[in-house]
């Protein structure tokens, strides 16, 4: 199974974040990649893992959705 990988912009609009601030929390140490890169000027890309320690550390969790309701009806036919 192919792993998920998020780039840096990605995973900063999925927090609700700008890259900046994105940046600024990687710094601090709240924010890291699990995902290894090749070298300092490589891509940093975040995996599922990374996205969750991120929204604990960061407070970003996200709203639960509304209960749905659901009603089933049985007609019965004929006479």
């Amino acid at each position: 199974m192919e792993q998920i990988r998020y780039s840096s912009r990605r995973l900063a609009e999925v927090l609700g974040l700008s890259v900046r601030e994105l940046a600024e929390a990687e710094e601090r140490g709240a924010v890291q990649s699990t995902i290894p890169s090749d070298g300092p000027t490589q891509k940093v890309f975040y995996s599922l893992q990374d996205l969750s320690a991120a929204r604990k550390a960061l407070n970003r969790v996200p709203q639960r959705r509304p209960l749905r309701r659901q009603l089933f009806l049985n007609f019965k036919g004929g006479t």
